[in-house]
């Protein structure tokens, strides 16, 4: 018994450090990498996305690992699936569309 204390002692402030690690790093890692995976499989046909970079559009195909855009009316690219970022709200779309709709108001006064 008097073996096992100081090894006790000098074990537990490095089991204490990998439970931390483990608690504030890797738990938080793995369940934000399994949303990630749900987000990618849940990206349909007609879904309106934001990539990475910032750009609006609509899926109109998946093609693997590649998504293709559609940034604007005849307008297409293709983008990794990767950088899509997240759904877009209504809100913004609807938001968008105002403003686009004031401009060509303005152009046509």
């Amino acid at each position: 018994m008097e073996s096992i204390m100081p090894l006790i002692n000098a074990a537990w402030p490095f089991l204490l450090m990998i439970a931390v690690f483990y608690f504030l790093l890797y738990r938080p890692q793995k369940r934000e990498k399994s949303q990630r995976k749900t987000f990618l499989e849940q990206l349909k046909r007609n879904s309106k996305v934001i990539t990475v970079g910032g750009l609006c559009g609509t899926v109109k195909a998946i093609q693997g690992e590649f998504v293709v855009l559609q940034i604007a009316p005849k307008v297409e690219i293709r983008v990794a699936k990767a950088a899509i970022h997240k759904f877009q709200a209504d809100e913004v779309e609807e938001e968008a569309a105002k403003e686009v709709a004031a401009e060509q108001a303005e152009r046509d006064e």
